[in-house]
């Protein structure tokens, strides 16, 4: 069965995601917090759905990598605390009741078994394909693993955008995903309160942009452009495109030369 995991800052009293499962998701669903709201935590959810992060860890990065050596090798799902999941298949703005929680999950365990063990949900930021789903394209926000994917990954080499850096990890090791565009996440605003605003400002994002453009020059993008509203408006904003269908066939020629070689 799989577990739903929420990793969390700031927002204990705001769950949205949570508020918005129907209730047998809940009961599969663990929060992971930092140890100065443990406690609150446990008297909101109890003891049984919380799970502490070590004291030292108090950034996305190392949240993200104390999750999948916790949780590797089981079927689970790692979601932001602020998604509401919708259907264009049935026009559902919030997709809450447990029929519709049915079917998404038996959707993304029958990709999980044609070979795609990382699969995602897009987002609403921007207008979907007219596809139901897309593969080997950009994650963020939510990411469900099959319970066959044991790679070893490194979430803490980019401070604000360790998705991304993982995203080409997989890719270029061979490890297909698949996006849907039928389900869909509907986010919260960038750097809204709580969660990584506690620490992220423009200057730690754009550093982590160059930083992860320099780790994937072949498959990394910059631009740049002036925001114009939130809390970084006026401010310069370096934004990335990943060549992520370039990654994955990257990993294929590599494999065509073993095979030569082997």
């Amino acid at each position: 069965m799989r577990t739903f995991i929420i990793p969390t800052l700031g927002r204990l009293h705001n769950q949205i995601t949570y508020n918005n499962m129907p209730e047998s998701v809940q009961k599969r669903t663990h929060f992971v917090v930092q140890s100065h709201e443990a406690d609150e935590a446990i008297h909101l959810f109890g003891a049984e759905s919380v799970r502490i992060l070590p004291p030292s860890i108090n950034r996305i990065g190392p949240t993200r990598q104390w999750i999948w050596e916790e949780y590797r090798g089981t079927d689970h799902a790692v979601f932001d605390d602020d998604i509401k999941v919708t259907h264009r298949g049935t026009g559902k703005y919030v997709l809450s009741a447990e029929e519709d929680w049915k079917l998404l999950e038996s959707t993304v365990d029958s990709w999980h078994k044609s070979d795609r063990p990382i699969c995602s949900l897009g987002t609403t930021w921007a207008p979907p394909p007219p596809d139901p789903f897309s593969d080997n394209g950009r994650i963020m926000t939510n990411w469900w693993f099959s319970a066959n994917l044991t790679h070893p990954l490194d979430w803490t080499r980019v401070p604000a955008g360790e998705d991304l850096d993982v995203v080409l990890q997989t890719l270029t090791a061979g490890i297909q995903n698949r996006i849907s565009y039928d389900f869909l996440a509907s986010v919260g605003g960038t750097n809204s309160a709580g969660g990584c605003s506690t620490w992220r400002n423009i200057d730690v994002h754009n550093e982590s942009q160059r930083k992860l453009a320099a780790l994937w020059p072949d498959f990394v993008k910059m631009s740049e452009k002036d925001v114009k509203s939130g809390p970084w408006k006026g401010q310069k904003k370096i934004n990335v495109t990943l060549l992520c269908k370039k990654a994955y066939k990257s990993s294929q020629r590599n494999s065509v030369v073993d095979d030569i070689f082997a």
